[in-house]
């Protein structure tokens, strides 16, 4: 009962707070403007606006609402600057400047963190253990070590109670949505519970540092053979649901432009770098970093580029990945009817809406920015107004490419800074034509199969010895006969598939 009543106080107590610093900051009028609050509430409330406020408009206003209420809800802010197609893309583009800086918490209770969840002391563990925090966000904070074996280490400890507050926010963000759908029927065209829902999911991978600790090994597996691109070795025997230990980095931030050529960096080249781990992320192994801001992607002394924070992680089966080169070769060949197959075929836009149509709406979207210079090029803007064809098409979003979205612009804003008159995606254009060659290569597919079936081919002893007692069963004639009609397509099955699995690594180069 008791817990009950503290519940019900602590949504209230929110509830409060939030309404006091919408109305202060004036983000009521973000939402009247979308039907969403009638005259009779909004004018009222808007002459409690805060001087300040006055004069931002609504991006800048949101966003400073959304920092001054914290934690859960600046991480709600950069799940909701993905979907300009609810929001729309002013609000959108304001939301992607949010920053997850938080102050640090207490030093003696990270310390008391890492050592219940490991058992151990910190001096057991580590040489040195630098108390305050190098860097501090909603979820966790990092703070430097030495281990014994002398290995410099990054050590992130989650927040104390940091689920529970991201558990109560987020029902209280349901509570808040089952209203809206209640009272203002039109609430329901924004989606806000998908929003929610989506929030919620990335939110619980990122409360479990295991997940992360897995991701980190997983990417580090893919990206071993590439020798410029870096992924940080984990410490599994420190690491736990709270706590993550990684080795340490060093090296200068990618968008420190003016720091990289002192250091003697090629900027160009670090571009050309940063675009092949985005190739090779997602195209060739459908597994991506989704937040390669500039703070999680660094430059070494050898000039090889090692990322960072592996909690938001993004997956492309091969199907999609086949979509996403095709409507980047489709737009750069101002290929539109190539573009819009892409979407039929997977299904995201219905198949009674018309190609014709929506090609041509592909074209209304493409064409101003590749009539303009190349410097200017931006998928990312591109995919942000296709976005916003979504409900002219009754296209549904889908979260891996909403993800993909979100690092497609930080990558973009990262080659702007280091080489302002280049175009990422045409250097990658070399890059997905030579993968859509192989990977569509009828020999590949061959190839594939063969692989495939070669378990198959493992049980045909036991088939054929099968086939041989039937035949030889005494109370059926026409088996002998008829069984001996199995081996010649099974002797020719072995023979094509031996062969396909011999021959065809050598057909493919």
């Amino acid at each position: 009962m008791l817990n009950f009543i503290g519940k019900i106080i602590n949504r209230f107590t929110l509830a409060v707070k939030i309404f006091i610093l919408t109305t202060r900051y004036g983000v009521w009028r973000i939402l009247y403007q979308r039907g969403l609050v009638p005259s009779p509430i909004y004018y009222p409330l808007k002459f409690f606006t805060k001087r300040k406020m006055r004069g931002l408009n609504d991006g800048e206003r949101l966003v400073s609402l959304l920092i001054a209420l914290g934690g859960s809800f600046i991480k709600f802010g950069q799940i909701l600057s993905v979907r300009p197609d609810i929001i729309g893309n002013q609000l959108a583009d304001a939301l992607r400047q949010l920053q997850d800086n938080l102050p640090a918490f207490d030093e003696n209770r990270a310390k008391q963190i890492f050592e219940k969840s490991n058992g151990k002391k910190i001096d057991d563990i580590f040489s040195r253990f630098d108390e305050t925090p190098i860097a501090a966000a909603s979820i966790a904070q990092i703070h430097y070590g030495i281990l014994h074996n002398g290995d410099r280490v990054a050590v992130k400890i989650l927040r104390p109670n940091v689920d529970k507050i991201f558990h109560r926010d987020i029902d209280f963000l349901h509570t808040i949505c089952r209203y809206l759908e209640l009272f203002v029927k039109k609430s329901r065209l924004f989606k806000f519970r998908e929003i929610i829902e989506t929030y919620q999911s990335w939110i619980e991978k990122e409360l479990d540092l295991r997940l992360e600790l897995i991701s980190c090994k997983e990417l580090r597996h893919n990206l071993e053979s590439d020798s410029h691109i870096i992924i940080p070795q984990a410490y599994p025997q420190y690491s736990n649901q709270h706590v993550l230990v990684m080795e340490w980095i060093d090296g200068i931030k990618i968008d420190e432009s003016q720091q990289l050529i002192k250091a003697g960096h090629d900027p160009a080249m670090i571009v050309q770098k940063a675009v092949e781990l985005f190739f090779l992320q997602v195209f060739r192994d459908g597994f991506f970093h989704a937040d390669i801001h500039p703070g999680n992607l660094f430059v070494l002394k050898d000039e090889s580029l090692a990322a960072i924070d592996f909690g938001i992680i993004g997956r492309l089966d091969k199907q999609t990945r086949f979509f996403l080169a095709d409507i980047l070769i489709g737009f750069i060949h101002g290929d539109y009817h190539l573009v819009a197959d892409a979407h039929f075929k997977m299904g995201y836009v219905p198949a009674h809406q018309s190609r014709d149509e929506f090609a041509a709406a592909l074209r209304i979207v493409g064409e101003p920015m590749f009539n303009s210079e190349v410097k200017t090029i931006s998928f990312a803007e591109i995919l942000i107004e296709m976005i916003a064809l979504a409900r002219q098409f009754e296209m549904q979003p889908q979260l891996n490419l909403l993800l993909l979205h979100k690092t497609m612009i930080q990558a973009e804003g990262i080659g702007r800074i280091l080489t302002p008159g280049k175009n990422i995606w045409l250097l990658a254009q070399p890059l997905i034509e030579e993968w859509l060659l192989l990977n569509r290569n009828p020999l590949h597919h061959l190839h594939n199969l063969g692989k495939e079936l070669l378990p198959m081919l493992a049980q045909l002893p036991q088939i054929l010895q099968s086939l041989n007692q039937q035949a030889s069963a005494p109370p059926a004639p026409l088996k002998p006969a008829s069984s001996k009609k199995y081996y010649i397509p099974i002797g020719m099955m072995i023979g094509f598939l031996g062969s396909l699995l011999v021959f065809s690594p050598f057909l493919l180069n």
